[in-house]
């Protein structure tokens, strides 16, 4: 199953499979994986990278797992600020502009970890792309941001194991650029697109007090 839904009212809400049976988060973090998987080299393709990444970890108990497509050298993890794979595919043809064969990786992705039973919470817009000169999100207007999010929300509108994800330690990394989130969500809701939201908040934080 997948989380897709909260349900209930008030302090009584919990989070819900598409079945309506509530959903015990029991998660990994595997940011680089869309830049990384496949830079092994022998026998390991990306693909076999992440399919053998969600098969273990489904195996272990895991049920979802956080990512990042727009990824940069922030914490080691990235090749390049970028944004693009450890061989040299760029997530973007232009601003907003999706580049098919790096998204492809993407599909990949989302495909193996539903094959396994795994939500996959995609953060599309990290907090490093957009504020790191040369980040694969920098200097972009708001109308961009929002073709990018129709784009992503048209892409994988019908996905079912997905979740979107913002702001990376907010509001530490983050309130500066709240219209730029705001523009990506717009566009990706224009899209038809209803997948739960995400903010990521700092450690010491939550969202009852850092997001209005």
């Amino acid at each position: 199953s997948y989380l897709t839904q909260v349900l209930g009212t008030g302090t009584g809400k919990y989070l819900a499979d598409q079945n309506g049976q509530p959903y015990l988060l029991r998660w990994d973090s595997m940011w680089g994986i869309i830049v990384n998987a496949g830079n092994s080299g022998g026998v390991t393709t990306w693909q076999s990278d992440m399919d053998n990444y969600c098969a273990i970890r489904a195996g272990q108990g895991f049920n979802g797992f956080l990512s990042c497509p727009t990824m940069t050298t922030q914490a080691g993890i990235g090749t390049n600020n970028n944004g693009q794979t450890w061989d040299g595919i760029l997530p973007f043809t232009s601003p907003g502009v999706l580049n098919n064969t790096f998204w492809t990786r993407v599909d990949h992705l989302l495909n193996s970890a539903a094959g396994n039973g795994m939500t996959v919470v995609l953060h599309v817009m990290f907090y490093s792309a957009i504020g790191t000169a040369g980040g694969p999100l920098n200097g972009w207007t708001d109308t961009q941001y929002t073709a990018y999010g129709n784009a992503i929300g048209t892409r994988y509108g019908a996905t079912p194991n997905l979740i979107w994800e913002f702001g990376d330690d907010y509001p530490l990394f983050g309130e500066m650029w709240d219209d730029k989130f705001d523009a990506c969500l717009a566009g990706i809701r224009a899209a038809g697109d209803t997948h739960l939201i995400s903010i990521e908040n700092l450690n010491e934080g939550s969202s009852r007090y850092s997001c209005d």
